[in-house]
């Protein structure tokens, strides 16, 4: 027991250790919505939410409900959570009392750049014919609000009810963009898209010119607003905005049913990528890669949660044309970044296989997959020796040509061990580069760490460093000031598999009798106790 408690920690404070989050950062800000509840101190201290609270708008004399605000589990995604926003209609009684939601945040100023969310939308109220107004949207901060001159607000609103004309009781998405407001009149723009939109989206709108405000829902480009019908003024924003979700009932209007009623509306993140116009298919591919990574935060001073987050322990890249076998796929030159081949003319059921792929913890993964498709409708299914294990699906999404390369991703879930892997052709009419598989959940492991004593190790990964990390025979290790160190290697199953009594300052390990793999090297000196994470190619 005390030798896997040991090699437990060893892994955990080796993750830990290892991963660090690039160099030169884009400003970025994301939010996973993983909180313990709207009292968890991380909540309004990284990313600086705030739910609203009691008597404030809109509409006029509304009234919020800290309560309606849940931070609950993902029930599609193990150990994923998501923050949901209610509405509340009692009708018991001789009136009608109702209470709205909202967040948002109140502290970093956000501009020029592109925001995104995946949103589930509920389509509830169509049944009750309420006027519930489910929004995701940027509005200038309350002491900026007051001044006219300055107000900028962008928003998508989704009526399951419309109330506002456009096709009354029936489902309608608004865009709009305001410019300003003199005393009760606004100058914005607007369009609209009537259907339904209930369930999982994402809502995407981009400025970045001066001019345009652009939307997308998921890779739907809906169009562009700039300016306002009133007086052609410029619709581009003027002022720095909050990022906000809510849920709120228009006019306090409710349908005639008397029974009393919840309406939930669900977000599972946030992304806002500062002064550049980012498409919402690269959007997803940012999102998927921070999870796999393990970060489930950023704001915009650069600090990452946790901040362990960063580099992937494992990753490997496969090009598509190096299977060992396929049927009915062809190879062709591609126009994608580096060159070379992809594989293409792709129909259904046509498969390729892949040899002696090692996955080396048992684990999620997430594998990306680098594709392009004319017109769509593709996709793929994942599996292992000959699909007697199937991983997982994937669609493929339209690009608009055959050399119009995007990458989508999916997790799953593989034990660890050697196996054929494959991906077979669920539908055709696409194309593929390459995919990579890298491990992912590291933040679960990172959240482990607590249960096991921090007093085991004495860690500082700057001390030591190993080159290269993913070796075939030889590993050369830099002990910095020390002069030698005694080193042990440990497989993933904590078996003692190599060691060394000293090994000297830029001495290189043989390690050419081990099996390719995840290893890790502990090195310890009179100063310090350090574990890497090494790859046996």
């Amino acid at each position: 027991m005390e030798k896997f408690q040991l090699f437990r920690n060893l892994i955990i404070l080796t993750i830990i250790c290892n991963l660090h989050w690039g160099q030169a950062q884009d400003v970025i800000m994301f939010d996973d919505f993983n909180y313990d509840g709207i009292n968890d101190d991380d909540l309004s201290n990284f990313n600086k939410w705030v739910v609203v609270d009691g008597l404030n708008g809109p509409p006029a004399n509304a009234i919020y409900n800290k309560g309606n605000v849940k931070f609950v589990q993902d029930p599609d995604l193990s150990g994923n959570a998501l923050v949901t926003l209610e509405t509340v209609v009692n009708k018991q009684g001789s009136g009608t009392d109702i209470t709205h939601s909202r967040i948002q945040t109140n502290g970093y100023d956000y501009f020029e750049g592109t925001y995104s969310a995946r949103v589930n939308f509920s389509d509830v109220p169509f049944a009750y014919k309420d006027g519930n107004v489910q929004t995701f949207y940027t509005i200038v901060s309350h002491l900026l609000a007051t001044d006219g001159s300055r107000y900028s607000e962008i928003d998508f609103e989704y009526f399951a009810a419309d109330k506002w004309g456009t096709s009354t009781d029936n489902q309608v998405l608004y865009t709009t963009a305001y410019n300003r407001y003199e005393g009760d009149n606004f100058f914005n723009d607007s369009d609209s898209s009537t259907r339904s939109y209930s369930g999982w989206h994402t809502y995407t709108f981009s400025f970045t010119d001066g001019v345009n405000v652009k939307f997308w829902v998921d890779d739907e480009y809906l169009g562009v607003l700039k300016y306002s019908p009133k007086d052609g003024s410029p619709l581009y924003p003027r002022s720095p905005m909050q990022i906000a979700f809510a849920n709120w009932i228009f006019g306090h209007i409710t349908g005639a049913s008397t029974e009393n009623r919840n309406s939930t509306m669900k977000v599972d993140w946030v992304l806002f990528y500062e002064n550049e116009e980012v498409a919402p298919s690269e959007i997803e591919n940012l999102v998927s890669e921070f999870r796999s990574n393990g970060i489930q935060r950023r704001n915009l001073a650069g600090e990452v949660f946790p901040e362990g987050g960063g580099e992937p322990i494992f990753e490997m890249v496969m090009e598509a044309e190096d299977y060992t076998n396929m049927g009915g796929v062809e190879v062709e030159n591609t126009t994608d970044t580096n060159g070379g081949q992809n594989v293409g003319y792709i129909d259904a059921e046509d498969w390729m296989s892949y040899a002696d792929v090692t996955f080396p913890i048992s684990g999620d993964y997430t594998v990306s997959y680098r594709v392009a498709s004319r017109d769509g409708g593709g996709s793929l299914s994942l599996d292992l020796n000959a699909g007697s294990i199937v991983l997982g699906e994937r669609s493929i999404p339209k690009t608009d040509g055959w050399q119009n390369w995007t990458t989508v991703s999916h997790t799953v879930h593989v034990d660890a061990g050697t196996y054929n892997l494959g991906i077979y052709a669920i539908t055709g009419g696409w194309n593929i580069n390459w995919l990579k598989i890298s491990m992912a959940n590291t933040n679960n492991l990172n959240a482990s760490a607590s249960i096991f004593p921090e007093s085991s190790l004495e860690i500082d990964s700057l001390d030591a460093t190993v080159s290269p990390n993913s070796f075939r025979d030889n590993l050369s290790v830099d002990l910095g000031s020390s002069e030698s160190a005694s080193a042990i290697v440990l497989d993933v199953t904590g078996q003692q598999v190599a060691s060394f009594e000293k090994v000297m300052n830029h001495e290189f390990i043989d390690l050419s009798e081990l099996e390719p793999g995840l290893y890790f090297l502990r090195l310890k000196t009179d100063t310090y106790d350090v574990v890497k994470s090494i790859l046996k190619e």
